[in-house]
């Protein structure tokens, strides 16, 4: 049975109080536990964004929560960048599995102290029941897992004999991510993305925000270049005037 299918099946009989959707399916509570995690999170979800805002169908979410069961029990997942293919564009202030109707491709968590965060055994068989085709971790220090980097993935549209299964490497420090048809690289404690076709990292937000003040300052300079060019104009044609020299009128077509 289609995953969608599945789900509306499980949760039609269920008494799910719509009212009380904001109070019971919230994300108000951070999932940054320090200024590290919180700019590792923001890295990659505006490099994501930037790098498919031409894709109607790639979707990328940063900070939400996966809830996978209504009220009255209501479960959830903790997942820090979220994206998801072939679902129309809309904003979420969370991400409920019944409502959407499929779960996302990719999930990317950095580790934090959260207890949450720190399951290394029960989040992955969740995120592969729910059928997420591929779960990531980022923990640079290795102080809460064993690898820095870490992907996983289903085999085909299939769980393998483990559930998921890790993708080979690509590189020093490199793994593809099929979903994405990115290179993901754990060095000197940031994550980047590599993108084989453009042969390039995506920007960070840092960097973004860095291009767009020079190409601000740039503006701003040919700007003033040019009021400084009208008025040294203006006067060189107001000493002509006083010179005698009338006036030239511009051409007429």
């Amino acid at each position: 049975m289609p995953l969608k299918a599945a789900i509306r099946r499980k949760t039609a009989a269920l008494p799910v109080r719509r009212e009380e959707d904001p109070e019971l399916y919230s994300d108000g509570l951070p999932m940054a536990q320090n200024d590290y995690e919180h700019r590792t999170i923001c890295h990659a979800a505006e490099a994501l964004r930037g790098h498919f805002r031409d894709r109607a169908d790639m979707h990328v979410r940063g900070d939400m929560f996966i809830y996978y069961e209504p009220w009255p029990k209501i479960k959830r997942v903790v997942q820090d960048v979220l994206v998801v293919r072939g679902v129309k564009e809309s904003s979420r202030n969370s991400y409920k599995l019944w409502d959407v109707g499929k779960p996302p491709d990719f999930v990317l968590e950095i580790a934090s102290a959260s207890p949450e965060k720190r399951d290394g055994v029960n989040k992955p068989k969740i995120c592969a029941g729910l059928g997420v085709r591929e779960f990531w971790r980022f923990d640079p220090p290795g102080a809460t897992f064993r690898a820095p980097l870490a992907g996983r993935q289903l085999r085909g549209e299939r769980l393998g004999p483990q559930g998921y299964e890790p993708p080979p490497p690509n590189g020093p420090c490199s793994i593809r991510s099929a979903v994405l048809g990115l290179d993901m690289r754990g060095r000197g404690g940031e994550l980047r993305f590599w993108d084989p076709a453009g042969r390039k990292h995506l920007r960070t937000l840092e960097e973004s925000q860095r291009d767009r003040r020079a190409a601000e300052l740039e503006l701003d300079d040919e700007r003033q270049g040019r009021i400084a060019l009208e008025a040294e104009n203006a006067e060189l044609r107001a000493r002509l005037e006083a010179l005698g020299f009338p006036r030239q009128q511009p051409d007429r077509p």
